[in-house]
């Protein structure tokens, strides 16, 4: 019974609504003579296109006379309703989405109570200001203008498009528009560029709003245009009715017409919701250069890199060499060979190609594993020439097919990475090191977890603003990771930084620390307590602590607690350095003095 009182009051609501646009349409297509028949008819019998036909251009007969077009009256007065409605509605949603952001984001002396009064003109009756502002236009010079109704309309709908707008940026986050001000951006280019476009479903319901309304007047313009200069279509359309005769055909066609525009605003909008979570994710894609985009993008590459056949590791021990980036994911590589039993070692390329028995007195079961992103770095293929040439076994990993080093050694590995990674090792840095942990005989984990740090550590923007000494400390496998963490940091966003493990920092380096400083601690799972500690000392020092995996006063959670856990982080510690770059307004597209390949001479 319930069910079907609902259905009633929804047929009952929609004849109340639709009913008197049926009619209009039946009548439209009524015959001129039918119109006066004493029947009922909810459809004609026979339907003409008469009324419209006049309506567009044909003349008609009535009662034996000649009836001229009223086409020319009609299309002036409906291109005057658009210009005036559209003209109104892009000048008050333009004044609403800088004024509501004003009331809502600036503070100045009087601001709600400038809202509350502009919002109050609301309701204020149209007819008791319509004599003075009559007036006021005569002594403008503005009626019968473009420009008096347009003004007009916008005095009168503007209070309602602010209290909208108001209410959209009250919804939005402030922090979506502070990350943009760290990052460097003007209030100006965060309205623009950031805040606009996530508020887009306001902006549009507002402009529909707006239009609608401008497009039904009828009291403004009967007073303010009395010609057809700027008479628009609702001050027209009674003026078929003459002292003798009615044209209700004609009078329905036209509203017919005019009505489209109303239905086409009443019918819902498709209209994406984005909550927070959406909206800064909108923040970030309109923020991000290309570094971060390729950081985001890394991890699809990752899929195909675990899913890659990889060789085993020939030899009693093993030496991982590389430059730079390279050369510190070796480090974490060979920490990885040693704790699953494999005797192994990270040596620099330029040092293994030139003073090998410096690092290796014993190399008469060895194999070296080069790792080289364009497999043209000079030092690194050297390295694995020169160990060819001593008869040690060779593998050489590299980003780039049919490179250099990987025609130089035995058993080449090709990892196809982001093309669109620039001069900042972020994906391959990545890849070879998810493939030299593998081919190490490390369990890693899930993508997800790696994602899942990469997400928390964007939270470390506050925390970084104005700060400018940073620590990076790690122990064991995850030594290398801080160091390479530290290079990131160098070269993204050219600030001074250093690695340490975490218990040698208390040794003489914790001197430095003050208010400017902020340490980013990698915690071992075995040493989480004494690390813990040392989180504590530097924090009591006015550091800021960042904590992958353990305390400090941004906590990242971790969830490999084996070697898959220098993997999990390497992303997070990426974007770190990302977000420190941005603070300094900083390009890491192209950071100084640096090229994606380097080759000596």
């Amino acid at each position: 019974m319930r069910r079907l009182g609902f259905y009633v009051a929804v047929v009952l609501l929609l004849v109340w609504s639709l009913g008197p646009v049926y009619w209009a349409l039946a009548t439209s297509l009524t015959p001129p003579n039918a119109l006066i028949s004493d029947h009922l008819r909810l459809w004609p019998e026979n339907a003409t296109l008469q009324h419209y036909a006049k309506l567009f251009g044909a003349t008609s007969v009535s009662q034996g006379n000649e009836v001229q077009s009223v086409w020319p009256q009609f299309s002036r007065a409906f291109i005057n309703s658009l210009v005036t409605s559209l003209a109104a509605t892009l000048a008050t949603v333009a004044i609403a989405a800088f004024g509501a952001w004003a009331f809502v984001r600036l503070k100045f002396p009087g601001r709600d109570f400038v809202f509350v009064i502009i919002v109050a003109t609301l309701g204020v009756p149209a007819y008791t200001v319509m004599i003075p502002l009559y007036r006021i236009m005569i002594g403008a010079g503005l009626v019968d203008t473009y420009l008096g109704v347009t003004l007009i309309y916008v005095s009168a709908f503007l209070p309602l498009a602010l209290w909208l707008m108001r209410s959209v940026y009250q919804s939005m986050p402030l922090s979506l528009e502070e990350a943009a001000w760290l990052d460097g951006a003007s209030k100006l280019y965060t309205l623009v560029r950031i805040v606009l476009p996530l508020a887009g479903p306001g902006l549009v319901a507002t402009a529909i709003l707006t239009f609608l309304s401008a497009w039904g007047q009828f009291m403004v313009p009967l007073v303010f245009s009395p010609t057809l200069s700027t008479k628009p279509l609702t001050v027209l359309i009674p003026e078929f009715v003459t002292r003798n005769y009615v044209d209700y055909g004609l009078m329905n066609a036209a509203g017919v017409i005019a009505i489209v525009p109303r239905l086409a605003g009443d019918f819902p909008q498709p209209f994406p919701r984005a909550g927070p979570d959406g909206r800064r994710k909108q923040v970030k894609d309109a923020l991000m250069n290309l570094t971060e985009k390729v950081i985001r993008e890394q991890f699809p590459f990752w899929e195909m890199a675990l899913a890659q056949p990889l060789p085993s590791v020939p030899g009693k021990t093993v030496v991982i060499t590389g430059c730079g980036t390279s050369y510190y994911l070796a480090q974490t590589i060979a920490a990885a060979f040693n704790h699953n039993g494999r005797n192994a070692i990270a040596v620099p390329g330029a040092e293994w190609a030139r003073r090998m028995g410096d690092y290796l007195a014993d190399r008469g079961d060895v194999c070296v594993i080069g790792l080289s992103r364009s497999g043209t770095t000079t030092e690194t293929v050297q390295a694995i020439e020169a160990s060819r040439n001593a008869g040690l076994a060779t593998i050489a990993i590299s980003c780039e097919p049919d490179s250099t080093i990987l025609k130089a050694a035995d058993t080449p590995i090709f990892l196809p990475t982001h093309q669109e990674e620039g001069i900042v090792m972020t994906v391959s840095a990545s890849l070879m090191l998810l493939a030299g942990l593998r081919m190490a005989g490390a369990s890693l984990g899930a993508i997800a977890e790696a994602e899942a740090a990469l997400e928390a550590a964007d939270a470390c923007v506050p925390l970084i603003r104005g700060r400018s000494h940073y620590v990076y400390l790690g122990a064991g496998p995850l030594y290398g990771m801080a160091t390479e963490g530290c290079l990131k940091l160098q070269e993204m966003s050219i600030t001074f930084s250093q690695a340490f493990h975490p218990l040698e920092y208390r040794h003489g380096p914790i001197s430095l620390i003050d208010e400017n400083s902020v340490v980013v601690i990698l915690y071992s799972v075995d040493t989480l307590e004494e690390e813990s500690r040392v989180a504590e000392d530097v924090r009591a020092k006015s550091a800021k602590v960042i904590g992958l995996g353990g305390p400090g006063d941004l906590e990242i959670p971790l969830s490999q607690t084996g070697l898959g856990r220098a993997l999990e982080v390497l992303p997070a510690l990426q974007i770190i350095g990302e977000r420190v770059a941005n603070q300094k307004n900083v390009d890491t597209a192209a950071p100084r003095h640096l090229s994606k390949v380097v080759v000596l001479g």
